[in-house]
């Protein structure tokens, strides 16, 4: 979800309503999504470069976000969605970490969709960290296959990518859920995030609907 800040900037709108803005166009996706019967929908919110990277500003307005998010979102939307959070606990806040906690614990039974939320997430970390997992748990390379890797890695319970959409023309896929995504479609926009429109996403249903998908086969 690309280029907010400087959408922010063109349209002289501050920190506090490009965020809103941000979050209010993902709102009415997720609403689109569940009426037209998506089970899953992800969306990188923040990667772990990020984290390290924006100002300091910034990054409490996100996680302002976070613990607002009652105030903020639809609660008809939020009785809907079951939220699971992609991360790296170890870098968040503790009162950031029981807000998530929180929220996923209040959401589990929603049936309307799964919102894979990829928060701090970073796919080079996730990489480093599925080592560390396997040598704490496992030790014996004999034993690594294509299975045990998928299930230490961070979208390990959930299905692979079908459609990876990126706004404002930044062709390359910066390594989101890179394992998840061999056969996944890539769809790229001239939109700015805060200016991606529903119309829009039925130009990627209709581009995907439209795609010839044959896993290689």
């Amino acid at each position: 979800m690309d280029w907010n800040r400087r959408w922010a900037k063109e349209n002289w709108v501050s920190t506090v309503s490009w965020h809103r803005a941000w979050w209010k166009n993902l709102e009415n996706i997720l609403d689109f999504a569940i009426k037209k019967g998506i089970p899953y929908v992800s969306a990188w919110a923040l990667s772990s470069d990020n984290f390290k990277k924006r100002s300091k500003v910034e990054i409490l307005w996100i996680f302002w976000l976070l613990t607002a998010y009652k105030q903020i979102i639809s609660q008809e939307i939020y009785n809907k969605i079951k939220v699971k959070f992609i991360w790296d606990i170890a870098w968040l806040p503790k009162s950031i970490q029981s807000v998530i906690s929180k929220i996923e614990d209040e959401t589990q039974n929603n049936t309307g969709l799964t919102f894979l939320c990829a928060f701090n997430y970073w796919w080079k970390d996730e990489i480093v960290r599925w080592i560390k997992k396997f040598i704490q748990e496992w030790w014996d390379v004999s034993l690594l296959d294509e299975d045990s890797f998928t299930k230490y890695l961070d979208f390990w319970e959930f299905p692979p990518c079908d459609v990876i959409v990126r706004t404002w023309w930044d062709i390359r896929h910066s390594w989101y859920s890179l394992y998840n995504s061999s056969y996944s479609e890539y769809y790229f926009s001239d939109k700015r995030w805060p200016d991606f429109s529903l119309d829009d996403v039925e130009k990627v249903l209709e581009f995907y609907n439209n795609s010839k998908r044959n896993f290689w086969k």
